[in-house]
């Protein structure tokens, strides 16, 4: 059967044939069904800190479960973490820091045009239970980012941050590895995936007023043909929140921090211990957690 639909084929095609890459997936396309674009995502932050929706009922048994988690490498503490919490919809706080794979399946070159938000959702900053797993190493380089503060977030180039842009230190250097968003990415970049190849997108997205939730939208081409995918959690939209502020830090006039912000949860726990071992430790004041850097 499928020899005689590429025979129908290449003899209703004769003129073009001299297109042998777009033939070949003009024939791969009739003979079985296979996506143009494979991709994977994998989160890429360093620690593992998550914020729950106010009313998450913090039981007894998930207190236990919580201090039992270990961080000996015997079990990813994702993994532990995700059974505690169950489907409980968390988020990151204030970044998101993704890697985003992409593999061509057709023998001819797909172009990337756009990379955007989806299905983007806002609501308060997320103040039920604070778990805090702050990085132990450097994140990632950041190729792109998007300001999840604005109306419409856009792909942009990640951009180093001026130490004397007072602004951006403020708003980006001490939550994004000291990166800032800074012009299109599209209108200087060009997303090119070829067969067989995969390109590794490395994209970071930050939120400091309200807690967003998206899906990742991909737009492209393979020769004057268009398409689409769409990229999310496991079925879930990526989510992120800030922190959930009752006051802010101050700054003195030469950009030092006089004081630094305070935020409050319902229930909050912090990564303890020390040589002996890590454990997570919950905390007796909730309501009032200097933020630090975090954002506050």
């Amino acid at each position: 059967m499928a020899g005689a639909v590429v025979t129908a084929l290449l003899l209703a095609l004769g003129p073009q044939l001299y297109d042998g890459d777009e033939i070949k997936d003009t024939v791969r396309d009739a003979v079985r069904n296979d996506s143009e674009i494979r991709h994977t995502v994998q989160f890429m932050d360093e620690g593992f800190s998550l914020v729950l929706p106010a009313g998450f009922v913090m039981s007894e048994s998930r207190r236990r479960m919580l201090a039992a988690v270990r961080f000996d490498g015997t079990e990813p503490v994702e993994e532990q973490l995700a059974e505690v919490l169950g489907p409980a919809r968390a988020a990151r706080p204030v970044v998101l820091n993704l890697r985003l794979t992409l593999e061509g399946r057709r023998n001819q070159p797909i172009f990337v045009d756009r990379i955007s938000l989806v299905d983007i959702e806002r609501t308060a900053p997320y103040s039920g239970t604070l778990i805090s797993i702050p990085p132990q190493g450097p994140g990632s380089t950041v190729r792109m980012m998007f300001n999840l503060d604005e109306h419409r977030p856009q792909a942009r180039v990640a951009e180093q941050v001026d130490e004397n842009d007072d602004e951006a230190v403020r708003r980006f250097a001490v939550k994004t590895d000291r990166h800032k968003p800074g012009a299109l990415f599209f209108s200087h970049n060009t997303l090119t995936v070829k067969s067989a190849e995969e390109d590794a997108l490395f994209l970071q997205a930050v939120a400091t007023e309200s807690a967003v939730s998206f899906r990742i939208r991909i737009d492209y081409r393979i020769g004057d043909r268009k398409g689409e995918l769409v990229v999310d959690d496991a079925g879930e939209p990526f989510r992120v929140t800030p922190m959930n502020c009752v006051t802010r830090s101050r700054w003195g006039p030469d950009g030092a921090v006089l004081a630094w912000g305070t935020a409050s949860y319902e229930n909050a726990w912090e990564l303890s211990g020390g040589f002996s071992g890590l454990f997570l430790e919950e905390r007796s004041d909730p309501r009032r957690l200097e933020a630090g850097s975090s954002g506050c």
